[in-house]
C-alpha cells in the first residue's frame, strides 16, 4: 500500500511540474502578458487600450503589438487581431515581423564600433572607402549617419526606377548599382548645407562597413550587435520569407487587403531596412541603443548630435547619427516597409521604454497614425 502511494505521488509531482512548466512557458512567451512586471493602474491600461483601438480602427492594421515599459509606474504590454486573416491566427506577443528603417539604428551602431577602433573616420570623405565614388566628392561618412550629404534616394524619390524594378522583380541590383541610380540625380543639397533623409547613405554606410571588415554587413551586425546583446528572435534578413511564428504584412488593394509578407524586393531593402525581428528583442536593443551600451562614451555623444532633417512625412524632425528625436525626452526609430511599420523609443531619464509593432502599412497616411500613437501613449505617461 505505501508503496502504490508513493508512485501515486510521484506521478502527481511530475504532472505538477509539466503544467507548471507548461504556464511558465506561456507566461515567457507573453501569452497571458509580460510576466512578473507590475501593470500600470486601470485607468492609465484604459487609456492606452482605447487609443490603440482607435489606431487599429483608423489605420485598417489587423493586428498590432505594443509594449510600454516604464519603471516605478508600470508595464503594458499587449497583442491584439490578426497575425494571418486568412487562417485567422491571432496575434502573439512573441511574433516576428519586419522593423524596416529601424535597421538604420544597427547600422549606425555598427559604424560606430568600428570609429571606436580607430577603422573608420567620422570626417573622412567617403571615397577614401568606396572607390565608385567620384574623386571631387565631400560627402563624409557623418554626413550619411545623419542625412546632411545631401545624395538623392532613387528606392523612394525616382518613380522611373521604382517602376522598373516593379515590372523587373527578378532582376536584382547590386548595392553599388541602386547607389549609382542615386548619384545621377541632382542632391537634394550641398554636403552639410542642409539635410535630407535618405535610403542611400545607409546603402554607402553598408558598403563601408563590409570594406573596411572583410565581411557581409549582416554578418558585423549579427556579430558586433546581435550576439552581444543576446537578441535571439533578430536577424539580417537576406531571403524573401520570414520563419516560424510572425505578423503576415498587409499592403491594400481596391479589392482589399494583399499579403505582402514574403518581401520580394528584399534585396533592396538591406542596409537600410531589412531587418527581422519582435517585441522582446526590440525592447532591449531601444534600451541598448538609447544607453549607448556597445559604444564609447564619446561615439554615443556624437550618435546624440542633433540636426533637423525633412522626410517624407510633414515637417521636420531632429536626427543624430542613425537615430531619431522623439518628442522632448525619446530617442528611438522609426521603420516603414510594405506591409509593415514598427517604432522604438527609449528616454535615458525616466527608463522608459515603448515599442509599436504593426502590420499594415499601405500610404503614408498608414505612418501618420502610428507615429501620432507613439506621442499619445508618451502624453499618456506623462
Amino acid at each position: 500500500m505505501e508503496k502504490r502511494w508513493i508512485v501515486k505521488k510521484r506521478k502527481h509531482w511530475i504532472v505538477f511540474a509539466i503544467i507548471w512548466g507548461m504556464l511558465v512557458s506561456l507566461f515567457a512567451l507573453g501569452v497571458f502578458g509580460w510576466a512578473g512586471e507590475k501593470e500600470f493602474d486601470k485607468e492609465t491600461q484604459e487609456k492606452m487600450e482605447k487609443t490603440l483601438d482607435k489606431v487599429m480602427q483608423d489605420s485598417r492594421s489587423p493586428a498590432a503589438i505594443v509594449g510600454v515599459w516604464a519603471p516605478g509606474e508600470g508595464t503594458w504590454v499587449v497583442a491584439k487581431g490578426k497575425a494571418d486573416i486568412e487562417t485567422g491566427q491571432l496575434a502573439q506577443i512573441k511574433d516576428k515581423t519586419r522593423i524596416g528603417s529601424i535597421t538604420k539604428t544597427f547600422v549606425a551602431t555598427a559604424v560606430l564600433q568600428l570609429v571606436d577602433e580607430g577603422k573608420i573616420g567620422l570626417d573622412d570623405a567617403v571615397n577614401k572607402y568606396l572607390s565608385f565614388m567620384p574623386t571631387g566628392s565631400k560627402v563624409t561618412v557623418h554626413q550619411l549617419l545623419n542625412h546632411s550629404s545631401g545624395i538623392f534616394d532613387a528606392e523612394n524619390d525616382d518613380p522611373i526606377f521604382a517602376k522598373a524594378v516593379l515590372e523587373n522583380p527578378s532582376k536584382k541590383l547590386s548595392p553599388q548599382e541602386i547607389v549609382e541610380v542615386s548619384l545621377a540625380h541632382k542632391p537634394y543639397n550641398q554636403p552639410g548645407k542642409g539635410a535630407h533623409y535618405s535610403n542611400t547613405n545607409y546603402k554607402l554606410l553598408g558598403m563601408i562597413v563590409e570594406e573596411v571588415t572583410g565581411k557581409d554587413l549582416g554578418v558585423v551586425i549579427e556579430e558586433k550587435i546581435i550576439d552581444r546583446l543576446g537578441l535571439s528572435n533578430t536577424v539580417f534578413a537576406t531571403q524573401p520569407e520570414m520563419r516560424g511564428d510572425r505578423l503576415h504584412g498587409y499592403a491594400v488593394l481596391e479589392s482589399g487587403l494583399m499579403d505582402v509578407t514574403t518581401e520580394r524586393f528584399i534585396w533592396i531593402l538591406w542596409a537600410s531596412g531589412n531587418v527581422v525581428s519582435n517585441l522582446q528583442d526590440q525592447k532591449k536593443w531601444a534600451r541598448a541603443l538609447g544607453r549607448g551600451v556597445l559604444l564609447s562614451e564619446k561615439t554615443h555623444e556624437e550618435m546624440m548630435s542633433w540636426i533637423e532633417i525633412t522626410a517624407a512625412l510633414p515637417g521636420k524632425f531632429k536626427y543624430g547619427l542613425g537615430v531619431a528625436r522623439v518628442g522632448d525626452r525619446f530617442i528611438g526609430h522609426a521603420g516603414a516597409v510594405n506591409g509593415y511599420y514598427g517604432g522604438i523609443a527609449y528616454d535615458p531619464g525616466t527608463d522608459t521604454t515603448i515599442v509599436l509593432l504593426f502590420n499594415k502599412l499601405a500610404a503614408t497616411e498608414d505612418a501618420e497614425v502610428y507615429e501620432s500613437f507613439l506621442h499619445e501613449l508618451i502624453d499618456i505617461l506623462h
